[in-house]
């Protein structure tokens, strides 16, 4: 992983809310993952906060064990690391995905445009395709392995070190010469398309932009879940699609169908079976029925 300072780290430099939560910022061309860098380096006993971008991975993460590699040019995938209070944890990846929501608003997104899908990815409302998607990992004092699902993990510390991992649709790949032997799918949902149609601009959207408003935003939301816990949970009741919708929870072992009603304190998503009875959903993944 090469080490020499990027200049499109400057705006996240200049940034006062990214530097007091994240001080430590690079940019590489290369790396396995982000996630799998910082997560390394915690473990290694590094627990600041940081950020690690990078222009392409080789070995990405995705949720459940996928693998996700990323495009030159197309994808942004950032990780950052920072200090989470244990009972936070099951938020985090609900309180980032808000996060993401909020910066492409910023940007010029129209409100209601993209959703978030619980517990972590961004969708576009009508076509239900994915633009971003976030894996949180809680790297706890008393295990060398992290935790993809910080909800179902053992009971961390007070303090625990947490890696927030969000990758970015931005730029749609304009040739076979940007997808680096990745197949981009037509599940995929690309910034540059609806900044396009909202700004009727054409062209790539400049990557340092979008790493610095979404961090900026993850930086606010980390510092309002320590400030106001019942408020931040009060904002996601109100911005999460799922909420309200029929769904289907697929499992490890099993596969079901309810509707989903609440948001627990904890992060996870309270589901009313057919038969009445509710369950609270920590862990899988979860698609819109329409």
């Amino acid at each position: 992983m090469s080490t020499t300072p990027n200049p499109r780290i400057r705006p996240l430099l200049d940034n006062e809310e990214v530097q007091r939560r994240f001080p430590h910022v690079r940019w590489v061309e290369e790396c396995t993952s982000t996630n799998t860098v910082l997560a390394d380096e915690a473990r290694s006993g590094d627990s600041s906060g940081s950020v690690l971008i990078a222009d392409r991975q080789t070995a990405g993460k995705g949720r459940l064990g996928r693998v996700w590699e990323t495009p030159i040019g197309a994808t942004l995938p950032v990780s950052l690391r920072t200090k989470v209070r244990s009972e936070n944890l099951g938020l985090v990846p609900l309180v980032v995905g808000l996060a993401g929501l909020l910066a492409l608003e910023t940007m010029g997104v129209n409100p209601g445009k993209v959703e978030l899908k619980w517990p972590n990815d961004l969708m576009d409302r009508e076509s239900g395709r994915k633009l971003a998607g976030i894996l949180c990992e809680a790297i706890h004092p008393s295990t060398t392995d992290p935790t993809t699902d910080p909800t179902t993990g053992p009971e961390a510390d007070p303090d625990s070190t947490v890696i927030i991992g969000i990758g970015i649709n931005v730029n749609r790949p304009v040739d076979g010469s940007d997808l680096n032997s990745l197949v981009i799918d037509e599940r995929a949902y690309w910034l540059s398309d609806v900044l396009n149609d909202v700004l009727g601009a054409r062209g790539r959207i400049a990557m340092e932009v979008v790493a610095m408003e979404v961090c900026a935003a993850i930086a606010r939301n980390l510092d309002a879940l320590e400030g106001d816990r019942v408020e931040v949970h009060r904002e996601l009741v109100n911005r999460i699609a799922t909420l309200g919708r029929s769904v289907q929870v697929v499992q490890v072992h099993r596969t079901w169908e309810g509707l989903a009603i609440g948001l627990s304190g904890n992060g996870a998503l309270v589901v009313q079976r057919n038969d009445g009875s509710t369950e609270e959903v920590h862990a899988g993944d979860v698609t819109h029925l329409r």
